[in-house]
């Protein structure tokens, strides 16, 4: 009997066996149908692999030719059925069943009558009455093909006149796309009516928290052009039509978008900051426009890209909504009535409809669209119910505008007091709530219980003062259930002994219900621990589960000891849940503990993903995986991928087997890929990309490099001639890696589709120093201006360049317009990469046209001062002002993906702007700190990682009081100099006592801070196992961590024999601190066990050596390791000599660590050959350091340049030339197939008519 689905597919068989037609050929656009939006294809691909992951599983399909047909017009939709069967059948088992008399067996002919109306469905309503009335499975399936036509029905011009009912169906219809909305620009309708516009906004508030940014920033200026259209007549497009605006230079009145000029233009008068402003009055309408400028203040102009028509304005007329509109200029085109008049720059569009409508998406808002929102509806909207909703802990929101907002709202309150009473209306935005002093403790749990998913740095702040009004206004109830149940995640401000007077049954609920939320201190989840497990030898699964996040705290000793009664219990999402919050050594206990009951086979299927990864490769090869449906929709880690893709990948490498690899993808070699026939390319390279996270840099320029070949040996100069259609066929990933001859010949008419891939490429995943980069940039830059001169580029225009902007030179830059200038620069500013050579430059850029950075307003330093990081310099000579510590940790936390080089110059500006009282700054502008600053808990608490500046004079000042409550924050730190910590260690002895007087507790607060202690008190400080990991991050020196090692196993009475895969783990860095003989003795198996943790450890040169050779006594020779071998040693690796190092196979070479390159001492280093150099990838080749570069030869060098810049020798913008066609001749298409049987069927048709 068919599966589930398998009445979807009987009709699109039998369409796509009589009419289907190759790919590439587009039908007609037929009304009742829309045309496919580009990439249908995959589009539909993905939303069919949702429906497997829900569990739905493939319809079976079957051929058939003795089914009724129905009364067929033409085959118009043909192409769309054929694309259903083309991509439901890549999902589908390999083998199909066809019934030996061409029937429909019996168990089948109640399915006729479906498949009947499918066939003659003529229209997408059909279709989607047809799916709505299918099993669940079919369904899902169906709708995985019918959502993007929907929405491309919806998006188009006559999707605005359907009915109610109609509209009502296409949008549920539509919902799977926007739920799994691909990266390419959304569609949106470009006019709408408000009744579809409000159903339409319902759906998109839905689906928000599935969408990525970009789409919610798209789906904010859509609502805002509408409403524009709509309530006020104008539009903020740019039109080419009489009366436009929007891509003219601030210099040329027009009616239409002028002329590009051919010469050099200059660069127009620059863009000046926006000075400080005080408390900005309410606007009461448009602000007054003049050529070139609009009025923002006082006698204060600034530049705009709007320009005023030079024909007459229209006359204006007074508005419902107060201010002066003019009269709507339009155009009529067939029929639609076109808004052609700009809108004023200030127009206050926020009205209480628009309120509404939004939602979330007002968390996307401008600034400036706040700032300007009329107050009384704004006010309005605070009191009703869609407010609360509009700002919930899905949606997010930026620091600054989630400011600007609670500002606004505390305006519609005269007296503070009222505001206090509504503070439970806020939700997202009581985040941003900075003065609880007058609150009382009804209030506070109020507010308190609105702060659970904020991560604003002042959130800390703000939870610690409204715990402390909690605790005090409790008195003799501090222990109470319901301080629990209202501390919520605030409970982790508690102190270790105040949780641990909290009743075992009361913290088990609290646990339960806070969840993986909340992350503990290690002090604090030690003390749950004891507290729940009460003195437990053994434990269940169950009981594990139940700790929840304190799970961190549980002893390794007692993870050993954990029993899984019950198989099932290892799949729960709890146990995943839990197994991710802790460490390496609880892992590896945890599994040590299992493994002992169970065998390898079951516990590499029943693991959740975090411990499954931290199997060793000795464990996974004892499992005997032997098919790779066992490796599908599991989390591997590179060694572990790399083992299995070597023993369960066959040589051929089909598309399909690359597909059930999912994270193991990251295990395949280059010569793996290479191994891929020619006719599998194309699908391989779609395949291969459906997994990017695991993708690393040289496999997917691996990738491209195979399929560009492919690709050439089908048709010489392929990328010349290649179609819109054909460009959508190629990856993104892989699209981006095209040699730069080859981005420069592709044809103009590809440019709308080239525009799109790069508008949703991920510029990350290319290496920094690909050519293709600028030559992807120039290409785009080319598109946009036609061929001419840059300079007349709009905003709207830059915009479509999408990450490529980032690749932008300044001297590219300096042609734009002013106001295109502008916009440009504030969209650079949420670039993650510049690159290097255009850093200088930029700056002066900056400087030259908004002048000098310490003169900017906070709203200019706001937008661009991310730019500003690019230079040191910069940042410190920035002066005082009263908003710029405010605007600066905004900068902090924006770029927290940053280098931590990139931030040191803003972190310590920040030290200094925040020890430093405002009187002093204004003296001597917070270039220095005076010597008699004395750090504080609420100071020290406040800068975190940047109480690495204090002066050892300045720490010596602080309190004995102080230090024992602010000392786990300064044990966080890892970069005190060796005066700073020699202070801190002065004042532990004087809080504390002596080292010998301090227990284990002590030593977890102190952290880095133990590193100021001397090798003797080193050696005596009560360490267990579960400790040392912990503070292991720390720099520690070599003698250091010898001393550490000699307390622990006196402490624990061990040797080095006595260490277990466990106790290798948990020592982290301080398996260093071993003995050359004491590392001969390590037990042999437990190495193997616990290899792959000790190659993360960055070891002196002479243990690494030894470590390197116990490896080679395990593994053998290096000339025989392979990737997976190579993977699991990490930075051991650095420990081979010159002639084991050129003994490596370069096909390994990828898969060394990058931690451990730049540990290779230069003269192994440069005995390393050409081809092995270029095998090493981008992302390796980028950690050689300066030192192993300076040995290298010109010939050697050229390698590496090649592979840090993703290419290959021969890689001059030809991609491959024309090969074998014997071996290199693509396979018939199934489209190709079908199209050969079309007449043949039509034949055969005709004489069972006869």
């Amino acid at each position: 009997m068919a599966p589930k689905g398998g009445t979807v597919v009987f009709l699109l068989i039998i369409v796509y066996a009589a009419s289907a037609k190759p790919t590439d050929t587009m039908p007609e656009r037929k009304p009742n149908f829309p045309a496919p939006p580009l990439d249908f294809k995959n589009m539909v691909r993905k939303l069919m692999m949702q429906c497997q992951k829900m569990g739905h599983q493939v319809p079976k399909m079957m051929l058939t030719s003795g089914l009724p047909v129905g009364d067929r017009k033409g085959t118009e939709n043909s192409m769309l059925h054929s694309t259903f069967v083309n991509v439901l059948s890549s999902l589908s088992p390999a083998d199909t069943s066809k019934d030996s008399d061409s029937r429909v067996p019996s168990h089948e002919s109640d399915k006729m009558d479906m498949t009947n109306k499918m066939w003659n469905c003529t229209n997408l309503r059909c279709m989607i009455k047809l799916m709505r009335n299918s099993p669940e499975a079919s369904a899902c399936y169906m709708q995985a093909f019918v959502a993007p036509l929907s929405w491309k029905t919806l998006t188009m011009a006559d999707g605005d006149n359907m009915g109610e009912e109609d509209y009502d169906s296409f949008l549920r219809a539509a919902k799977p796309l926007l739920q799994n909305m691909p990266s390419t620009k959304m569609d949106l309708p470009s006019s709408i009516q408000l009744p579809h516009m409000a159903k339409m906004m319902n759906m998109l508030k839905e689906v928000f928290a599935s969408l990525p940014d970009n789409k919610r920033l798209q789906i904010k200026n859509w609502v805002k052009e509408q409403v524009s259209q709509h309530y006020f007549n104008c539009t903020r497009k740019p039109t080419s039509s009489s009366g436009s605006t929007a891509a003219q230079t601030p210099s040329t009145p027009k009616a239409q978008k002028p002329p590009r000029p051919s010469g050099k233009p200059q660069l127009q008068r620059p863009v000046k900051p926006e000075k400080d402003k005080g408390e900005r009055e309410e606007e009461r309408g448009p602000e007054k426009d003049r050529e070139g400028e609009e009025e923002v203040g006082e006698g204060k102009k600034r530049p705009t890209n709007n320009k005023k028509p030079s024909k007459v304005k229209p006359p204006k007329r007074r508005n419902d909504r107060g201010g002066e509109e003019e009269e709507r200029s339009r155009s009529e085109e067939a029929g639609e009535t076109v808004v052609t008049r700009p809108c004023p720059p200030r127009l206050m569009w926020l009205k209480m409809e628009a309120l509404k409508m939004m939602g979330p998406y007002l968390s996307r808002l401008d600034l400036e669209d706040v700032t300007s929102s009329p107050k009384k509806e704004l006010c309005e909207f605070f009191q009703s119910p869609d407010f609360k909703s509009s700002f919930s802990g899905e949606a997010g929101i930026d620091t600054f505008l989630g400011k600007k907002f609670l500002q606004r709202i505390q305006e519609c309150f005269p007296d503070k007091k009222d505001f206090t009473q509504h503070v439970d209306r806020l939700g997202t935005l009581a985040c941003f709530y900075d003065d609880p002093s007058t609150m009382s403790a009804t209030l506070s749990k109020q507010l308190l219980h609105q702060l659970g998913g904020c991560s604003n740095p002042s959130i800390t702040k703000l939870k610690r003062r409204l715990v402390k009004t909690l605790m005090s206004s409790s008195g003799k109830d501090a222990s109470s259930p319901e301080l629990l149940r209202e501390l919520g995640t605030a409970v982790t401000m508690l102190s270790p002994n105040q949780l641990s007077k909290f009743p075992v049954s009361d913290l088990k609920k609290a646990l339960a219900a806070l969840g993986p939320k909340v992350k503990w201190r290690l002090n604090q989840a030690r003390r749950l621990a004891e507290k729940l497990l009460e003195g437990k030898k053994e434990l269940s699964v169950e009981e594990l589960m139940s700790l929840a996040s304190a799970v961190r705290g549980v002893p390794t000793s007692l993870l050993k000891r954990v029993k899984a009664q019950k198989l099932g219990v290892l799949g729960k999402e709890g146990l995943k849940t839990i197994t991710r919050q802790m460490n390496r050594g609880q892992r590896k206990a945890f599994l040590q503990g299992l493994r002992a009951r169970m065998k390898a086979s079951e516990l590499v299927q029943k693991v959740p993903g975090p411990l499954l990864s931290s199997l060793s490769v000795d464990t996974l090869a004892k499992a005997n995986l032997t098919s790779l449906d066992q490796v599908e929709g599991k989390d591997w880690n590179q060694a572990q991928a790399a083992f299995l893709v070597a023993k369960l990948m066959k040589k051929k490498n089909r598309p399909d087997e690359i597909r059930k690899l999912g994270s193991a993808i990251q295990g395949m070699a280059c010569k793996m890929i290479e191994r891929v026939a020619d006719n599998d390319a194309k699908e391989m390279a779609q395949a291969i990309t459906e997994t990017p996270r695991w993708l690393s840099k040289a496999q997917a320029g691996c990738a491209a490099r195979k399929l560009f070949a492919t690709l050439e040996k089908e048709k010489p100069n392929y990328f010349q001639t290649i179609t819109n259609d054909k460009l959508n066929g190629i990856p993104t990933l892989l699209l981006i890696r095209l040699p730069p001859m080859k981005v420069k010949d592709l044809p103009d008419s590809v440019c709308p589709a080239f525009l799109d891939k790069m508008n949703e490429a991920n510029m990350s995943s290319l290496p920094r120093r690909s050519p293709s980069r600028p030559a992807l940039a120039q290409r785009a830059l080319r598109c946009l201006a036609n061929g001419t001169d840059i300079s007349g580029l709009s905003d709207e225009e830059v915009s479509r360049l999408g990450p490529l902007v980032c690749e932008l030179s300044p001297s590219q830059l300096r042609l734009l317009a002013p106001g295109t200038l502008n916009f440009t620069l504030k969209a650079m500013a949420s670039c993650r990469q510049i690159p290097p050579r255009h850093r200088v430059p930029l700056i002066q850029l900056l400087k030259q046209t908004y002048g000098d950075p310490s003169d900017w307003s906070a709203e200019t330093m706001q937008s661009l001062g991310p730019l500003l990081i690019l230079d040191a310099a910069t940042i410190r000579a920035l002066r005082y002002k009263s908003w710029l510590k405010e605007v600066l940790s905004y900068l902090l936390e924006k770029l927290s993906y940053a280098p931590a080089s990139d931030l040191l110059a803003l972190r310590k500006k920040l030290f200094f702007l925040s020890i430093t009282s405002s009187g002093a700054r204004r003296k001597r502008e917070a270039d220095g700190v005076q010597q008699d600053q004395v750090p504080t808990v609420e100071t020290i608490e406040d800068l975190g990682e940047a109480n690495v500046y204090w002066t050892p004079a300045q720490l010596d000042k602080m309190t004995v009081e102080t230090f024992p409550t602010a000392v786990e924050t300064l044990g966080d730190i890892r970069d005190y100099s060796s005066d700073q910590l020699a202070v801190l260690q002065k004042k532990a002895t004087e809080a504390w006592g002596p080292v010998p007087l301090m227990n284990e507790s002590l030593v977890m607060q102190l952290g880095c801070v133990c590193q100021g202690f001397s090798a003797a008190d080193l050696e005596k400080l009560p360490i267990s196992l579960d400790t040392l990991e912990e503070i292991g991050r720390c720099g520690w020196n070599e003698s250091q961590m010898v001393a550490v090692w000699k307390g622990f196993v006196k402490h624990n009475n061990m040797t080095a024999q006595d260490l277990g895969a466990v106790e290798i783990v948990a020592l982290n860095q301080f398996i260093c601190g071993l003995s050359s003989q004491e590392i001969k003795q390590l037990n042999k198996d437990a190495f193997k066990e616990a290899v792959d943790s000790m190659g993360e450890v960055q070891c002196p040169l002479l243990v690494t050596k030894q470590l390197k050779a116990l490896a080679v006594s395990e593994f053998g020779k290096p000339s025989t390791w392979t990737e997976a071998n190579v993977s699991t040693l990490g930075n051991i690796m650095a420990g081979l000599d010159a002639t084991e190092l050129v003994s490596l196979d370069p096909s390994v070479l990828p898969f060394l660590s990058q931690t451990s390159i730049p540990l290779i001492p230069a003269n192994n280093f440069a005995a390393l050959s050409a081809s092995q150099l270029e095998a090493l990838g981008p992302d390796n080749a980028a950690a050689v350091t300066a030192a192993q570069r300076a040995m290298l030869g010109k010939v050697k060098l050229a390698a590496l340049d090649r592979a840090e810049a993703g290419s290959r020798t021969g890689d001059t913008g030809s991609t491959g030339e024309q090969g074998d066609q014997g071996s290199g001749a693509p396979s018939l298409s199934v489209e190709g197939i079908a199209a050969f049987m079309k007449p043949l069927l039509f034949l055969f048709l005709g004489f069972l008519l006869l």
